[in-house]
């Protein structure tokens, strides 16, 4: 592929795939259309062994922040179907489906410990919403990890969708035999602790089963 980094500002070919706040930048990758649309996850899951990246300090990043459009957002609890959805919605030249990008994950853990504000959160979704094509609208489908962010976005008017199960199915997708879910969802409970969003004098604790 041939692009230069001095245009990462203007060519959606250089996705934001990471966010350092503590380190105070920002890591690109240069991929294609293709490849974010045929990816299921582009968070850790998504290897770019090999591919060209690059990081760039993060105020130069806000200085040159790119011009690209709002995103539209499909937000979700997890194991309910967005990402057959996301599938489902994206069209070549209308409508681009980036589903869970790792930047946005890391967007919203340094959010929530007040490592970036307003200006670095709406400079990664002029970013992320570079379509491909005149006129193709970019729908970022978050991790549920990232679901912290949600209210901001609602604050700003952002069109988006919440899709969600019931919380039966919810557990019921827990329990199933699928390597790391459990440790995953204890994971997101022991973050929302540290960073004070659930109280655990306000959880009520039942008996732990033998196979959890």
């Amino acid at each position: 592929m041939n692009a230069n980094l001095t245009s990462w500002w203007s060519d959606p070919s250089w996705l934001l795939h990471g966010v350092d706040g503590r380190r105070r930048e920002v890591s690109l990758t240069l991929t294609n259309r293709q490849e974010l649309s045929w990816e299921p996850f582009l968070d850790t899951r998504w290897s770019r062994e090999g591919a060209t990246g690059a990081v760039v300090p993060m105020e130069l990043f806000l200085e040159r922040q790119p011009s690209g459009p709002p995103p539209l957002f499909l937000w979700h609890t997890a194991f309910c179907g967005s990402t057959l959805l996301a599938r489902c919605l994206d069209r070549r030249g209308r409508c681009l489906s980036l589903k869970e990008p790792w930047a946005v994950t890391q967007l919203a853990a340094a959010a929530r410990v007040g490592l970036v504000g307003e200006r670095e959160i709406g400079a990664a979704w002029s970013s992320l919403g570079r379509g491909f094509a005149p006129g193709e609208k970019v729908l970022i489908k978050p991790s549920n990890g990232a679901n912290t962010l949600l209210a901001d976005i609602g604050a700003a008017g952002e069109r988006m969708v919440l899709l969600n199960s019931s919380l039966r199915h919810f557990l019921l997708s827990v329990a199933r035999p699928i390597e790391a879910r459990r440790p995953y969802v204890r994971h997101l409970m022991a973050n929302r602790v540290m960073c004070g969003r659930v109280r655990l004098d306000a959880v009520e604790v039942g008996p732990r089963s033998s196979g959890a």
